[in-house]
């Protein structure tokens, strides 16, 4: 989950069939230097709890188009509705879970007010680079604290 090289994730878990294969294989590699050890056994206690299914079932209905489905039925205008409010969306450059441009391109039309910052860091931005991120967080907030 949190490797020291972000490229693990495309070659051994982004891959259809990937994580299975990697569970299954035993296979391990060095975590990230900024992964503190609490931060690792929250994660052994969760796995002792019963796993991730509950966090992944996230992922599964979004992959099956599950959240446009009831969006809909909430609100008819969905997906043409703009959100009106002030909206940070901070990028990974390093991300291949969340990839910034492809977020980018989604992120089109739907907000009035946008600001999108990009962060050179993996999939745990908070994790790896918490000063940066309050940074740019602070940043944001004080520039739109002087525009309301």
């Amino acid at each position: 989950m949190f490797p020291a090289d972000p490229k693990t994730w495309i070659t051994s878990l982004c891959t259809p069939g990937g994580v299975e294969a990697w569970a299954s294989e035993r296979k391990t590699t060095e975590i990230a230097p900024w992964v503190d050890p609490k931060e690792l056994e929250t994660h052994r206690q969760i796995m002792l709890a019963g796993g991730y299914t509950g966090p992944l079932n996230w992922y599964k209905q979004a992959m099956a188009g599950i959240t446009h489905t009831s969006e809909k039925k909430l609100n008819p205008k969905y997906p043409e509705t703009k959100f009106e409010v002030p909206t940070l969306f901070i990028g990974c450059e390093k991300d291949s879970i969340c990839v910034p441009a492809i977020q980018q391109h989604g992120f089109q039309g739907l907000f009035g007010d946008l600001t999108y910052k990009i962060v050179e860091a993996g999939h745990w931005l908070m994790l790896e680079k918490p000063e940066e991120t309050w940074e740019v967080l602070r940043g944001w907030i004080e520039e739109k604290g002087k525009a309301l």
